[in-house]
């Protein structure tokens, strides 16, 4: 078995730093336009690419394919590693289900739509290499979830066979790539987006209890 997690809103507390450089970017990039923040706490769950598009077509924004590469420029100018040290913490029960994992010999990678240059930021101040060696990242825009590139790519990696591999994620594009990539999905923190058919836990502290308990269904 094998257990493949998304990293943003599922593994590090992470949404509202990615909020607030979102908005400050496309206020910056877009003549000082903002986005409601009732749209802003729904889509910020979704990736960036995505969330943009929803944004152009319910607010009639111009984003042709420069200014998109423009705003994801200017996020950086929040997404520093002063802020991330100060505002992003791993959460509760990520380290000990790593950790539980290694010891029963289950594989396990962290797979993320995040851009390369973000990734490194995360990486590197939240020592995630720590907990897990592999860490992948689509190689393009083509690549982002809900294609399911980096689930395949980790597959690939983990040397599992797909019908014994969770794909664990906190969003609908989290689940719609686990399907399409034809893998398990669990969910975790959104269960009101989250379909009712998958299996899901409040959080990571409890998804790693029930891994704990029933250690003998993650393994091969």
């Amino acid at each position: 078995m094998a257990l493949i997690f998304d990293l943003d809103g599922t593994l590090i507390d992470s949404l509202r730093i990615h909020k607030a450089a979102t908005n400050y970017a496309i206020k910056s990039v877009l003549d000082g336009h903002n986005i409601p923040k009732s749209f802003m706490d729904k889509a910020i769950r979704y990736p960036s690419p995505i969330l943009l598009r929803l944004a152009a077509q319910k607010f009639h924004l111009n984003l042709n394919s420069e200014i998109y590469k423009e705003i994801m420029k200017k996020k950086l100018d929040i997404v520093t590693d002063e802020n991330i040290a100060a505002q992003v913490k791993i959460y509760p029960g990520v380290v000990e289900l790593f950790k539980l994992l290694r010891d029963n010999g289950i594989r396990f990678c962290i797979a993320t739509s995040m851009n390369t240059t973000e990734l490194k930021k995360f990486t590197r101040v939240l020592k995630l290499k720590k907990i897990s060696k592999i860490i992948i990242n689509p190689d393009s825009h083509a690549h982002e979830k809900p294609n399911p590139y980096i689930v395949n790519k980790s597959v690939s990696i983990l040397g599992v066979k797909k019908k014994k591999v969770f794909y664990v994620g906190d969003s609908p594009y989290d689940a719609v790539t686990s399907k399409r990539a034809h893998v398990n999905f669990i969910g975790v923190f959104n269960k009101k987006e989250l379909g009712a058919e998958d299996e899901f836990y409040k959080d990571i502290k409890e998804l790693a209890l029930k891994v704990k308990k029933n250690i003998e269904r993650f393994k091969d």
